[in-house]
């Protein structure tokens, strides 16, 4: 007991769970579990426990260690996820602001922040939750959203263009002699 004592405190000493903190858990775990094992031999070997005991004692120890380790596993694992998601943020945020700075148009920034969205949504499907044609249909449904913004973006960006083209040309038209070539050029490209 003074010996499972000790080993859950190292387990509780640091809430992060890096990835050499898990290791260092999980060897904690299994040391745990081996004295387990000794104190049960040295239960069966002074007979205060029967062969069958023994086995049933020996299975349970292995089992809690078997769980207690994917249990640790598993917070690591989400822990890893969730650093990534944030590393992604930042990066994804210094690229908006880098684009900003450059002048790019609200519309490119627009197409990167839908694309991130997009991302992060596929990221985050859990497929071990659901089949596979089902997760293939959400990436398909999400991916379908973003190619509906993307076409509604290049509309508004040709829609955009035209019109610089239209104000260039009466700019132009209004510039030069009406009755002129080129002034009849620009009346016919208006």
């Amino acid at each position: 007991d003074a010996y499972r004592s000790t080993a859950e405190k190292k387990l509780e000493i640091d809430n992060f769970l890096s990835e050499s903190e898990l290791l260092l858990r999980q060897t904690t775990l299994d040391e745990l579990a081996l004295k387990e094992q000794e104190f049960l031999q040295l239960k069966l070997d002074n007979g205060t426990i029967s062969q069958t005991e023994y086995n049933e004692a020996i299975n349970l120890v292995n089992e809690e260690n078997r769980l207690s380790n994917e249990e640790l596993q598993k917070e690591r694992d989400e822990i890893k996820k969730e650093e990534d998601a944030e590393l992604n943020a930042l990066a994804f945020e210094e690229e908006i602001a880098l684009l900003d700075e450059q002048g790019v148009s609200r519309l490119a920034i627009q197409e990167k922040i839908d694309e991130e969205k997009r991302n992060n949504e596929i990221a985050n499907l859990d497929k071990s939750t659901m089949s596979e044609e089902l997760y293939l249909a959400n990436v398909d449904a999400i991916n379908k959203r973003f190619e509906r913004s993307q076409a509604e973006r290049d509309k508004i960006v040709s829609e955009q263009k035209l019109q610089l083209t239209q104000q260039l040309l009466g700019t132009i038209g209004g510039l030069i002699d009406k009755n002129s070539i080129a002034g009849k050029a620009v009346a016919i490209a208006q």
